[in-house]
Parts: C-alpha cells; sequence; structure tokens
C-alpha cells in the first residue's frame, strides 16, 4: 500500500476544505446573517451541519485505498508456498549480489 500516496491525498483534501472556509467566510461582510430568512432568533444564525461535502472527501480516498494493491499476489504466493512445503531456498550468491549492488 502506498502510504505516501494516501498521505498526500488526504492533506490536499483537507487543505482544499481549509481554503472553502476561509473563501466563504471571507465572502459574507461582517454583521451579515441569513438566519432571518432561515429561521433564526435575533439575527443569529442557527447551527447545522454538513456532512455531504466531506462524505464525499471520505468516500473518494476509501476508493483510492481499496484501489491500492495489498499484495503482489502473483509473486507471494509462490514463494509463499514454497516456504509451507518446506522447499524454499535463497540462493546465496543471489543474495550477496543483491546486498552489495542494492
Amino acid at each position: 500500500m502506498n502510504i505516501n500516496r494516501i498521505s498526500s491525498e488526504i492533506a490536499r483534501l483537507y487543505s482544499n476544505r481549509a481554503q472553502q472556509s476561509r473563501e466563504g467566510s471571507a465572502a459574507r461582510p461582517a454583521g451579515s446573517s441569513s438566519a432571518s430568512s432561515a429561521g433564526g432568533v435575533g439575527g443569529m444564525r442557527p447551527d447545522s451541519v454538513s456532512i455531504s461535502s466531506t462524505l464525499r472527501e471520505v468516500r473518494r480516498i476509501l476508493q483510492v485505498i481499496k484501489n491500492l494493491p495489498d499484495v503482489r499476489e502473483e509473486k507471494v504466493g509462490p514463494l509463499r508456498e514454497q516456504v509451507r512445503n518446506g522447499t524454499y531456498q535463497v540462493s546465496e550468491e543471489a543474495l550477496a549480489s543483491h546486498l552489495v549492488n542494492g
């Protein structure tokens, strides 16, 4: 799983969300309120919760995570079987070569 990709996607989404919040509050002049039309008392806005945009963001992140492969099964499967059967053997030359050359 590519954790860096997921982390950067989450950071980008939160950054966009914060920017939208700043733009939304800057667009409303001080002292203006839409509460009177929304039924607020004394010009104050009633409490509200907005879940839909957050839910869309979470669903999109979950879809990104879901599309990431956990394991390259075509490589891991045969090796897993060899380990279970006791037939897995490491080539000493190949191991030394990988340690030296990276």
